[in-house]
């Protein structure tokens, strides 16, 4: 799961780099507005992502749970 999400945010890094460098392409190059589209760019990335994978992981979470704490209560049923 870690490498996924470190792949994702690599991806998300190329492609801010890239739109930095179109940017840089269509205006004359001033600093500031290409760091702050940048980095707007990556903010909105990532929220978009943890928009995708939070759900799936809240799901998968909750699912184990109710899985442990139905094997517990199954057990302290049988021992009595």
């Amino acid at each position: 799961m870690k490498k996924k999400i470190v792949l994702a945010v690599a991806m998300v890094l190329v492609l801010s780099i890239c739109s930095v460098a179109m940017v840089a392409l269509a205006s004359p190059p001033d600093v500031t507005t290409v760091m702050e589209t940048s980095f707007k760019s990556i903010v909105n990335d990532i929220l978009e992502i943890i928009a995708i994978v939070l759900p799936i992981a809240l799901g998968v979470l909750g699912m184990t749970m109710a899985i442990r704490f139905g094997i517990k209560w199954f057990k302290n049923l049988t021992k009595g």
